[in-house]
């Protein structure tokens, strides 16, 4: 009886640790292979599984299509040039046994066997280069090369839907003087812009002074409008002036030319006793 007490309990838990320790959960996307005791076992269904634990192993791999940018690779033209470039693939997995069996379910080994195929398709293709336009050359065409590259990948259990090159560099010293020229030819295009900036410049700098030259005679022209309108109108006053009493008007004139003198300070005014000025107000001891 004491033996059941404590027995049942301990099995209880171990099973708990068992059934805890072996679960293991697939997402839809999601496949596994269970190796260990017995043959391999190939699980592609969703949902909660259950596996010995350390007695099997479980290896997940993804069933979507996965993308790849290669690094730059090296194609030499049978002009003697060469170029870095880089290819983009859409792969997937096309037979779970056989990507187990050659590649561990190995991403990086999926890809790493993508790579090679190109580097092989690359050195088979010597054929001559065809310039295009600019610095570049007509590089050999993947898409027409990925039917024997799925061929040589089905026996890893990948497929490729797509195989394009992605981007195309020169080697550093063809890309410096490259950006070399490209710098030259901007800075020429940016000294022609410049240049017709300044013609355009001095166009509307020539349009403007003839323009302030035009405003400046006008305003001469009608300075002098004003000035000999003005002189006109004094000289009718003064017209006016001299023929209602002329003598009087000749005193004034006579007057003011005078006083203008003094106030100047450019000169003296020196009468005699017997000037008719003194006489006209009386004796000269009374404007001493």
């Amino acid at each position: 009886m004491k033996l059941r007490n404590w027995l049942y309990p301990l099995l209880a838990l171990i099973g708990i640790v068992l059934v805890a320790s072996g679960s293991y959960e697939l997402y839809p996307w999601q496949g596994a292979f269970v190796t260990g005791v017995g043959p391999a076992e190939l699980v592609t269904q969703s949902g909660w599984h259950w596996h010995w634990p350390e007695l099997t192993t479980i290896t997940r791999f993804d069933r979507r299509r996965h993308v790849f940018l290669s690094l730059p690779l090296p194609w030499t033209a049978s002009s003697g040039e060469t170029m870095r470039m880089r290819f983009l693939a859409l792969w997937r997995v096309s037979n779970p046994a056989e990507y187990q069996q050659t590649l561990t379910a190995s991403r990086k080994a999926a890809e790493a066997a993508i790579e090679a195929q190109v580097r092989e398709r690359l050195d088979q293709a010597g054929g001559p280069a065809t310039r295009m336009t600019g610095p570049r050359f007509k590089t050999p065409m993947l898409s027409a090369s990925m039917p024997r590259i799925n061929r040589a990948l089905a026996h890893q259990g990948i497929h490729l839907s797509r195989l394009r090159w992605a981007a195309l560099r020169w080697p550093a010293p063809k890309m410096k003087t490259l950006a070399q020229k490209e710098r030259e030819r901007w800075t020429a295009a940016e000294a022609a812009i410049r240049a017709g900036e300044r013609v355009e410049l001095d166009r509307v700098r020539a349009r403007a002074q003839a323009k302030l030259a035009a405003l400046r005679l006008l305003e001469t022209e009608r300075s002098a409008e004003i000035v000999s309108t003005g002189l006109r109108e004094a000289s009718a006053i003064e017209a006016r002036a001299r023929h209602l009493d002329p003598r009087f008007y000749d005193f004034y004139s006579e007057l003011m030319l005078y006083a203008k003198a003094l106030q100047a300070g450019k000169g003296i005014l020196l009468l005699s006793p017997s000037n008719p000025w003194f006489r006209m107000e009386g004796s000269h001891d009374r404007h001493r």
